[in-house]
Formats: C-alpha cells, structure tokens, sequence
C-alpha cells in the first residue's frame, strides 16, 4: 500500500491486520476501537513514513490465535521514519502466544505516561502453560520510553542499535522466563528501576552508556563469564553485580 488513509471504528479491526507480508508507505491512519496494527502468526507488516494512531487494547499487538488462517512461527513488524500513537491503556507493543521480532528506525512513539514500552505475556490464546511470549525488539536511531516487562512464560529481548536511547526498566519485577539487553557504544540507557537480565552486552567496556538514577542491574552468572561473577560500577551510582 503506498498512500491512504485508513480509519477503522469496530473492535478487533485495527488500521493494519496482517495474516500475510505487508507494506505499507506514506499512509495515514486512526483505529477508534482497536490497536494500530496486529500481526498474526508468521507473517509481517512494515511500515515506512506512516503516521498511525490505535486507542483501544494495545499499540501493536504480535500474536497467534491458532484460528487457522495464519501458520506459526515468526511475527515480524517494523517501522521507519514513521509516527505511532498507542492511546490505549496497554502496552506500546504486546506479544503473546508467539515468537515476534519488532525492528524500529527513527520513528516517533507516543504511549500513555507509566504503560509498558513492551510487554510479553500469556493470554487466552494457545495452550495453557506454554502461550507467552519470546519477543526481541531491535532499535537503530530511536529514542524509547516506557518499560519492558513479562510473565513467568515469556521472553524479552532489546537490541538498542546506534544513537538509540532509552529510558526505562528492564524485568523489574524478575518475572519474565528471560530478559536479555544489548547496547551499542552509542546507545544509552537511562534506568528507572532495577533490572533482572539473563544476558548484558555493552560495547563500551566501561558502561558508560548506562546512566543508573542509583538503581542495580542483577545478572546471571552462568549467562555471561566474561563478567566473571564480579560486581561493576555504574555511572551514576548503581551496580552491575550477579544474581544471589
């Protein structure tokens, strides 16, 4: 699709649903009753200048129904040199019941003050038990807010690529299966709790892109042996210290 505006009013009927491969450029879109975008199953939408605005439930939703009308594996969404406005009371992004991969390039995020950047949890989708989410979510040139959390089913990954910055937490509450965080030497994080990963990389070897507000980042020993199980300080006050 290369123009357009989309406006949707029902519930369930986002601007963009996709049980296929689309693109979309140059679009510009409101959805009154549903997210701004829903991906299902393996399949993908990508956004280039698009300007869109979802106001119920979630910002974009990744997801598999296992309704028949889309094959599991992968749900992919990215977006470039766009604008989304999440006006929902949920997260910017959510992913259940499903593997997804969420790719962001310079594009303007507006979300609701103290709702999650990301979240990956089970719901009423797939097999109880084994239906969250494993969500990886990769950053060239973006500024994010907002937290990235899961459940005791899900995954979360965050890639923060060159000149991305975020502020937020990662796994505060040390609920998620797996929480993992990547920053490039140009990336930056800014903290607002303390954080429970799996796995830390940092390109700069003295962490001086992590600015912790005080707060502890708590590491898994095993997961990363070039940390040799030692605690580091960190800009601003806090430790980057091993998991008890």
């Amino acid at each position: 699709l290369t123009g357009g505006k989309l406006v949707t009013e029902g519930e369930g009927s986002p601007c963009i649903y996709s049980t296929g491969d689309i693109s979309a450029t140059d679009v510009v879109g409101v959805a009154y009753g549903s997210e701004i975008a829903v991906v299902e199953g393996k399949n993908s939408i990508a956004l280039e200048r698009a300007d869109l605005t979802g106001r119920e439930r979630n910002g974009v939703m990744l997801y598999q129904s296992f309704s028949g009308d889309a094959d599991v594996g992968t749900a992919k969404f990215s977006a470039k040199d766009s604008k989304l406005t999440n006006e929902s009371g949920g997260a910017m992004f959510y992913a259940t019941n499903t593997k997804a991969e969420i790719t962001l390039e310079a594009t303007a995020l507006s979300s609701p003050d103290a709702q999650p950047l990301l979240r990956a949890a089970a719901d009423r989708w797939g097999q109880s038990g084994k239906n969250g989410g494993d969500v990886t979510l990769t950053a060239t040139r973006q500024t994010l807010n907002g937290d990235v959390c899961a459940d005791n089913l899900s995954a979360v990954t965050l890639n923060l690529c060159d000149g991305s910055r975020w502020t937020g937490a990662l796994n505060a509450e040390a609920t998620a299966k797996s929480a993992s965080v990547r920053l490039a030497k140009t990336a930056t994080w800014t903290m607002t709790a303390d954080a429970h990963v799996d796995a830390i990389a940092d390109e700069a070897a003295d962490f001086s892109n992590i600015d912790s507000n005080g707060f502890s980042i708590y590491y898994n020993k095993e997961k990363n042996p070039a940390l040799n199980g030692s605690a580091y300080p960190l800009p601003g006050d806090g430790t980057l210290a091993p998991q008890e």
